[in-house]
């Protein structure tokens, strides 16, 4: 990609009674360009939409009720140091009061002069009111902006909700150069987050590589405001890349829902005396468990959504003269209610709901090789349980939960609690 090139003014020590306040800017590329204007002035009037103008203002002060100003701008040679007229000009009455041109044929790079003269009003020349003083033209590069991306997701958006959002955000394009707090380099870049209701700059500079084509920023999510935003680069004489679609980026202040998968381990307690006899035990250390949840309703005061809670135990036991052994399983669609704390680094998890158990080919074993019929029935059951989330990252979690069961078989009531733990993944 060719670079488009600009030209910018470093000033010596200016006299008290003249000041120059100049902006040059070259591009190499025709149709393409800024306007010149500091970032502060962006707010309420600036857009991705204009183009950069290829212009060269040049102010001073007035020095009072005068005729006209003659202004002459001579060239350094390099070679020889002499100085050779590039640019005369003499104002007419609106350039005079306003004190304000543009410099056509603009100037390129190099150390130049610059010669005020002044008329007053009796048309005299005032030659103690002349002033000298030198500037230097430097090259510079208009910034382009290709890509703005969050570091953790890789996409041009960002939810202020996410657990450890740290602002960082990573910019491609061209000529991004650094920026400069001191304002004294000829060279530095601006960059900020704009929108029609506010403009906001970055706190840190945390990466910038050699070639000028990557920086990696850091802004203060407090001052991120829900909205979508261009992300500028504007260089010192003011001249700046334009809001296309790499550098839009969107600041949500939620997403519209939250979808949890989670594996753990669960261990099932029976309430049941039968069971203990055949058994020799009530709890079914061999169990795991799974679970999803939905979560559509997310509110300061907690979230509510729906989720399917599943577990599947193994359990054996014997006797004198037999053996027992089959499997239990559980599903559950439930109502869940969420209670964020801590920054939602925490959530305290209440929910109920119905679904199933399944008694599945549960067996006796005798001697001589006989094996009963195996049973597989289906009972309706019901469950209420809280557990305890704990987010450790911005998306990976765990949880430790405990939940009450009730079974309705034909002729008894089953009832449990199963214990579990899990670890989990929010999308």
């Amino acid at each position: 990609m060719r670079h488009k090139k600009k030209f910018e003014v470093l000033t010596k020590k200016i006299p008290h009674f003249a000041v120059l306040a100049m902006f040059l800017v070259l591009c190499a590329r025709q149709n393409v360009a800024a306007q010149n204007i500091s970032a502060q002035n962006l707010v309420g009037d600036f857009s991705g939409e204009f183009d950069n103008q290829l212009r060269q203002p040049f102010s001073w002060q007035s020095s009072g009720e005068v005729m006209k100003y003659l202004i002459t701008i001579s060239q350094k040679n390099p070679l020889t140091g002499t100085y050779i007229s590039y640019f005369t000009h003499e104002t007419d009455k609106d350039e005079t009061e306003s004190c304000f041109i543009y410099i056509d044929p603009m100037l390129p790079p190099g150390q130049y002069r610059a010669e005020i003269k002044v008329w007053n009003i009796l048309g005299a020349l005032q030659d103690s009111l002349t002033s000298y003083y030198d500037f230097t033209v430097y090259q510079a590069y208009t910034p382009e902006i290709d890509s703005v991306s969050y570091i953790i997701t890789k996409g041009s958006y960002i939810y202020l909700e996410d657990l450890d959002n740290d602002g960082i955000i990573e910019v491609s394009g061209t000529n991004l150069f650094m920026p400069d707090s001191t304002r004294k380099s000829v060279s530095f870049t601006d960059y900020f987050f704009r929108n029609d209701d506010s403009i906001v700059f970055p706190e840190k500079i945390l990466s910038h590589d050699e070639q000028n084509d990557k920086i990696t920023l850091q802004f203060d999510v407090e001052d991120l405001l829900p909205g979508t935003y261009h992300l500028f680069a504007q260089d010192a004489s003011g001249l700046h890349s334009l809001g296309v679609s790499g550098s839009e980026f969107v600041v949500k202040a939620r997403k519209p829902v939250d979808f949890d998968v989670e594996l753990g381990y669960a261990s099932l307690f029976f309430q049941d005396s039968e069971l203990s006899n055949y058994f020799e035990e009530k709890i079914f250390p061999l169990s795991a468990e799974m679970r999803l949840s939905l979560l559509f309703v997310k509110q300061r005061w907690g979230y509510i959504g729906l989720g399917l809670r599943a577990n599947y135990s193994y359990f054996s036991g014997s006797e004198t003269g037999y053996m027992i052994n089959g499997s239990i399983g559980m599903g559950h669609a439930v109502l869940i209610y969420q209670i964020p704390m801590f920054g939602r680094r925490f959530f305290w998890e209440f929910r109920g709901g119905a679904g199933a158990t399944y008694f599945h080919n549960m067996r006796f074993h005798f001697s001589e090789n006989i094996v009963s019929r195996p049973l597989n029935t289906i009972s309706i059951c019901y469950e209420a349980g809280t557990s305890g989330i704990l987010y450790l990252s911005r998306r990976f979690f765990m949880e430790a939960a405990f939940d009450y069961t009730l079974t309705i078989n034909k002729n008894d009531l089953l009832g449990g609690m199963l214990a579990s733990f899990g670890v989990g993944w929010q999308l």
